[in-house]
């Protein structure tokens, strides 16, 4: 057979489970950041003091960190990702590793009705993650990731090929957790209609350790004061 099409350049996004019991431990958290359709409403005089704690929920949930900061490498690895570590000083001596990541910033959305996400990308990040970890999502409308290579063409037949021109979708359920790279817009193009709560848990993630190679070199534990 002659005929092979080869996935070059293409827009990875990882899925996932959080086992159910993790999923019960985050349903009791309180903290959560507010949505912009929530800020448009608040006075500007009476808003809360700034609470960095609600960016990092994850530092008192170390264990369900560790299990996604794992299961993020998995997915790291089934894509090729990995460093070299020098064991000698031969090339030959340079042995391959998984890369390895930790999560940055974590935080709680808690959508309402009438609420929205306006499409946005995550800065100064190389990866970020979202985990839906209530029991229903029910008529909930579905995250979307704007896709960013629609720009490079004007032609829009009736039925786009997948990953070509058309953005992508996927629905909350409960436990799934979804992996993407921080500069993809995502958001929900329709106001939540159900009375019940949409709640999430976002996070980002960056690499730590040695990586890159020469003048482009970049070892995090330079950035220790």
């Amino acid at each position: 057979m002659s005929r092979k099409n080869y996935p070059v350049f293409y827009i990875p996004i990882g899925e996932d489970r959080l086992d159910h019991k993790y999923c019960k431990v985050l349903q009791k958290e309180t903290r959560s950041i507010l949505s912009v359709s929530q800020r448009e409403v608040i006075d500007p005089l009476k808003q809360i003091p700034y609470d960095a704690s609600k960016w990092r929920i994850l530092e008192n949930y170390l264990e369900i960190k560790d299990i996604l900061e794992d299961k993020f490498s998995n997915f790291a690895a089934d894509l090729g990702i990995g460093n070299y570590v020098k064991d000698g000083s031969k090339h030959e001596d340079w042995t391959p590793t998984r890369a390895r990541y930790q999560i940055t910033t974590s935080w709680i959305t808690d959508l309402k009705e009438g609420d929205f996400v306006q499409f946005h990308n995550h800065r100064n990040n190389e990866w970020s993650g979202i985990v839906y970890f209530d029991d229903d999502y029910i008529d909930q409308p579905a995250l979307t990731f704007r896709n960013p290579l629609r720009i490079f063409s004007s032609y829009s037949p009736e039925r786009p090929a997948i990953g070509l021109s058309t953005d992508w979708q996927r629905f909350p359920e409960p436990g799934l957790i979804l992996f993407w790279q921080s500069y993809l817009e995502h958001g929900i193009d329709s106001v939540i209609r159900s009375d019940k709560h949409r709640r999430s848990l976002a996070f980002n993630i960056m690499p730590v350790g040695p990586y890159g190679e020469a003048d482009s070199s970049m070892d995090t534990r330079w950035l220790n004061f």
